[in-house]
């Protein structure tokens, strides 16, 4: 259970980190990569980006990880901004966002 709380908190981290080198204009291949540095899991996630592999069904592999859940909203959104060309930017942003808010709410819940 305490893994799962610490990989909780190192997939938002690396999630809000990885749509903030987006926002300053990385490449994703570049943000995936330094994610990958902060949390070695990405690893493959990183790689699939290089190759030009499928990085939204690599995600989903990740987040079957137990803690790393919140990964499947983030491949969600990768998708979306692929298919669509929507900015990946924001749409990772925002993923980070509702899972912390989901978090946060996890945690008040369990504190009453």
């Amino acid at each position: 259970m305490a893994l799962d709380s610490a990989r909780r908190g190192e997939v938002l981290d690396v999630c809000e980190a990885m749509a903030a080198d987006l926002a300053a204009g990385q490449p994703p291949v570049q943000a995936l990569g330094r994610a990958a540095e902060e949390w070695p899991e990405l690893a493959p996630v990183a790689v699939a980006a290089r190759v030009d592999a499928d990085v939204p069904d690599a995600l989903r592999a990740v987040a079957r990880l137990p803690g790393a859940g919140e990964l499947r909203g983030v491949a969600a959104a990768w998708q979306v901004a692929h298919e669509t060309g929507s900015g990946l930017a924001p749409a990772i942003a925002l993923a980070a966002t509702a899972a912390r808010s989901r978090r946060s709410r996890g945690s008040r819940h369990s504190i009453s």
